[in-house]
C-alpha cells in the first residue's frame, strides 16, 4: 500500500526573485492526498502564452519537475488572469512526503509581443516557496477497555484514506446469577476503516467490522453446573479520532447468541451488547 504522510501548512514562505519578476504569491494548501499550488503571473496580459513548470525539492532532495499535476501548467498557460492554480496528486509521485520546496518557473513563449521599449524581451523568471508541514500519522496503538467485564487489551490500526484495525481484549466473564466462577472470556475483532474527516493534523475514521467473543452459556435448571463457553460473532461499529500524536476510539458490538441457544437447554448468561473505548498514540 502506498503511503503519504499528509501535512499541515505552517505558513513559512520564502521567495527568491530575479529581475523582470513574473511569478509571485505562491501559496500551497493540502486537501486529503492532494496539494493545491496557487500563484500569480505579474504584469501578464491577455493574448500572451506562457510555459509554466512546477518543480519541487521533496524531503530536502534535489529539485525535480512534478509530473502528476493538473491545472495551469505546461506550454499553453494564457496570461492576464488574477491567479493560477495547479493540483498535485502526491501519491502518484512519492510514497511519503514530510516537507516540500516548491518552485514555479514561467517562460513567455510569444516573446515578440512582449518586448519592452528598448526591444529587449522579458526574461524568464523564477519564484520559490518553501513550506514545512506537520506529519499526519497513520499507525495507531491503543490500550482498549471493554465493558461489561471489565476486559482490557490492545488495538492496532493502520489508517490512510482506507485502513484496517484489529483488537484483542480479555477479562472477566459475566456470570449472572450462577454460583460458580467461569474462566476469562477473550474477545477479538477486525475492522475496515474509512477516513471521514481530514483537517491537517486532525482525522476521524469510521470503523466497521466483526467482533468474535467467547461467551458463557448456562443450563438454567442447574445452579452449579454445567456451563459452556461458546464462540459467538457480531457486528462492530465505531469511530477512531487522531489529534496530533494522540488517538482514541469508541466502538459498540452487538452479539446474537440465538444460534447457540436454539435446540439446546443452554441460555446465554453473558450480555449481548458491549462497549469499547481506547486511548493511545499514533506515529
Amino acid at each position: 500500500m502506498k503511503q503519504i504522510v499528509t501535512m499541515l501548512i505552517t505558513g513559512l514562505l520564502s521567495f527568491q526573485l530575479v529581475s523582470g519578476q513574473k511569478v509571485d504569491g505562491i501559496k500551497t494548501e493540502q486537501s486529503g492526498d492532494f496539494i493545491k499550488i496557487r500563484y500569480k503571473l505579474l504584469d501578464s496580459k491577455p493574448g500572451e502564452v506562457y510555459r509554466v513548470t512546477i518543480l519541487c525539492s521533496i524531503n530536502g532532495g534535489l529539485k525535480t519537475e512534478l509530473e502528476s499535476i493538473s491545472g495551469d501548467a505546461g506550454d499553453q498557460v494564457p496570461g492576464g488572469r488574477s491567479e493560477y492554480w495547479v493540483i498535485w496528486d502526491v501519491l502518484k509521485d512519492v510514497d511519503e512526503l514530510k516537507s516540500a520546496d516548491f518552485i514555479v518557473r514561467a517562460e513567455l513563449l510569444n516573446a515578440e509581443k512582449s518586448a519592452d521599449k528598448t526591444g529587449n524581451t522579458v526574461p524568464n523568471t523564477v519564484n520559490e516557496s518553501e513550506t514545512e508541514y506537520w506529519a499526519k500519522k497513520r499507525f495507531n496503538i491503543l490500550l482498549s477497555f471493554m465493558g461489561p467485564g471489565p476486559k482490557s487489551g490492545l488495538r492496532f490500526s493502520y489508517m490512510g484514506s482506507w485502513g484496517i484495525s484489529g483488537q484483542f481484549v480479555t477479562g472477566k466473564t459475566e456470570k449472572g446469577e450462577v454460583s460458580y466462577v467461569p474462566p476469562a472470556s477473550p474477545m477479538y475483532g477486525f475492522d475496515i476503516t474509512k477516513r471521514a474527516i481530514n483537517r491537517n493534523n486532525i482525522q476521524m475514521h469510521m470503523m466497521l467490522g466483526v467482533q468474535r467473543a467467547s461467551l458463557l452459556f448456562h443450563d438454567p435448571g442447574i445452579t452449579s453446573s454445567p456451563y459452556m463457553m461458546e464462540d459467538v460473532a457480531g457486528p462492530e461499529f465505531g469511530f477512531l479520532f487522531g489529534v496530533s500524536r494522540l488517538t482514541f476510539d469508541f466502538t459498540v458490538t452487538r452479539f446474537d447468541p440465538g444460534q447457540v441457544e436454539k435446540g439446546t437447554d443452554f441460555m446465554a448468561v453473558s450480555p449481548f451488547t458491549y462497549v469499547s473505548f481506547g486511548l493511545g498514540v499514533r506515529f
